[in-house]
């Protein structure tokens, strides 16, 4: 089965590279999508949104049918990783004749160019939803 590269994403002041990112997104999730849903489960990236305020980041995954035992946040030098798996539906003596719903493994990751504070990060998941806030840690940022 096929594999893609991770996309990637950085907290930077430059628009134009947030929007390559984008694009770049856009267009692995096409091919992955192609390449994966006919086969069933396999690799996908769940729906992020990342959002900053003056004292931190919130970040927004959606993960319906995740269980929160599923799902593993790790932070290490300014990379937020987030993993899991999403089990397919059914069992084996079920005959599945229509799945478009994502299932398999996941992995999205954020690099934040701004300090942050590892310790003041927290993760909550609710409704399919999991919403991590990560407080920012202030001084100089990263270049």
């Amino acid at each position: 089965m096929y594999r893609f590269r991770h996309v990637h994403y950085s907290l930077r002041d430059s628009g134009a590279e947030r929007t390559t990112q984008l694009h770049h997104h856009q267009i692995h999730t096409l091919f992955h999508e192609l390449i994966h849903k006919p086969w069933g489960c396999g690799t996908w990236e769940p729906p992020m949104d990342i959002l900053e305020t003056e004292n931190e980041y919130q970040i927004l995954v959606d993960l319906p049918g995740v269980a929160q035992d599923h799902i593993q946040v790790s932070l290490e030098d300014d990379i937020l990783v987030i993993t899991g798996t999403k089990p397919p539906p059914g069992s084996n003596n079920i005959i599945i004749h229509l799945s478009e719903r994502n299932c398999g493994d996941f992995t999205r990751t954020v690099q934040f160019q701004t300090p942050i504070d590892p310790d003041k990060l927290t993760a909550d998941l609710q409704n399919g939803v999991l919403k991590i806030n990560i407080s920012k840690n202030g001084g100089e940022s990263k270049r």
